[in-house]
């Protein structure tokens, strides 16, 4: 016991020498902050959840916010929202899939022909994503990875094009949905991980390469957060165990049987994403992420050194077999796997 309480007691005493060093090389950079008053955001995926808490969070600060949604009615019911509200705010919804370039570069013009005499677009928020679902990658369709792909991580890629000629003239930012399955992929979760990953590198690199514009960059991470996703989890669950071959279901059909949502303690606010998404956008000083999620996700989940002023998760830290391990404990404690082919 002596031996083990030893190797953690070196293991944070290490962190926080790396942690002090970090610090002696951190760099503040500050940007431009935006008007409010005449400036114009545009949100992708306003229609639910995450997206629609932004859009609303940014036009009660005063944003004219261009809420892309993929169904009129949707639409409708964000300007109602904003008609009502006092003072009124201003949501102009524009139907823009991310995987339709018509539609984008309508979006465009449109964006373009509003923002005549006022201070134009000053901030993307690319929220707009899916999750096809926690399948097992030995099961994984390519068909079902591609449209993963072409929404969460094609489909920013042409909305960013698109829009950045009208970022450049205001000096505006962007700002990336990503995930903390960015960072770390659990079993079930290689399709969407893959896509979040993917989001982190694109952030990362377009950040670096607007620095000399004085352009920023920030990606959001949340972990779990109160929305649809989490209501329907037990229905989702179902649908991919019913959509695999019998060989798979077999394989993995207990750990879909015995799968439950996070505990309610462990699920943060959907406010939180829209706290950094404002932040990220009206800063002098914006960080490049932001991690979020309830205070018992951050600090039994995420940040478990967070106490001795260490923000780093666990797994940038514990070696991978520790950590698979870990993540072993998603499946039903009494999962029997079939060893017969």
């Amino acid at each position: 016991m002596s031996f083990f309480v030893g190797v953690a007691v070196g293991v944070v005493l290490v962190l926080i020498v790396l942690k002090i060093v970090s610090m002696q090389f951190s760099v503040s950079t500050k940007f431009a902050r935006p008007e409010t008053s005449g400036s114009s955001v545009l949100v992708t995926g306003a229609s639910r959840g995450i997206g629609t808490d932004i859009a609303k969070r940014l036009a009660s600060k005063g944003f004219r916010v261009y809420a892309c949604v993929r169904k009129p009615a949707d639409g409708e019911v964000l300007k109602k929202w904003a008609s009502q509200c006092q003072p009124k705010a201003e949501v102009v919804p524009l139907i823009l899939d991310v995987t339709n370039p018509q539609q984008i570069a309508e979006a465009v013009k449109t964006v373009v022909a509003q923002e005549k005499g006022r201070n134009g677009l000053v901030g993307l928020v690319n929220n707009a994503g899916v999750n096809v679902g926690a399948y097992p990658v030995e099961f994984l369709q390519a068909d079902v990875l591609a449209r993963q792909l072409d929404i969460n991580v094609v489909g920013q890629v042409r909305v960013t094009t698109a829009f950045l000629p009208l970022l450049r003239r205001t000096k505006g930012r962007v700002v990336f949905m990503g995930s903390v399955a960015g960072s770390i992929s659990p079993a079930f979760g290689g399709a969407y991980s893959a896509s979040k990953f993917a989001v982190e590198a694109l952030t990362d690199s377009l950040r670096r390469e607007l620095l000399p514009w004085k352009m920023s960059v920030s990606i959001v991470k949340p972990a779990e957060l109160k929305t649809d996703i989490l209501t329907r989890y037990q229905e989702d669950m179902k649908r991919i165990n019913d959509d695999l071959p019998p060989e798979g279901r077999r394989f993995y059909g207990q750990f879909y049987e015995g799968a439950k949502a996070t505990k309610a303690k462990f699920v943060g606010e959907v406010s939180m994403a829209s706290d950094a998404v404002l932040h990220a956008l009206t800063s002098a000083t914006p960080k490049t992420r932001y991690v979020v999620g309830s205070k018992p996700m951050m600090k039994n989940h995420l940040y478990p050194f967070a106490t001795f002023g260490l923000k780093m998760p666990f797994w940038s830290v514990a070696p991978d077999r520790f950590v698979d391990k870990q993540l072993k404990k998603v499946w039903p404690k009494r999962y029997a796997v079939p060893q017969e082919l």
